[in-house]
């Protein structure tokens, strides 16, 4: 499944890139996905983590 920015283009998965991003924005990962967040010099970041319920097989 390939990594996505909520308002932004789909990532290449195995693709490093960099994306700066604006307040709201958000990302989505599958299961064995993985992301680097940092904030701009000066800038917070406050993350907001959402698990969502395995679904039944």
């Amino acid at each position: 499944m390939p990594l996505r920015l909520i308002h932004a283009e789909p990532i290449t998965p195995g693709k490093i890139d960099r994306h700066d991003v604006a307040r709201g924005m958000g990302v989505h990962l599958g299961p064995a996905e993985r992301a680097t967040i940092r904030a701009a010099p000066g800038a917070t970041v406050e993350p907001f983590h959402l698990v969502g319920p395995q679904v039944p097989k």
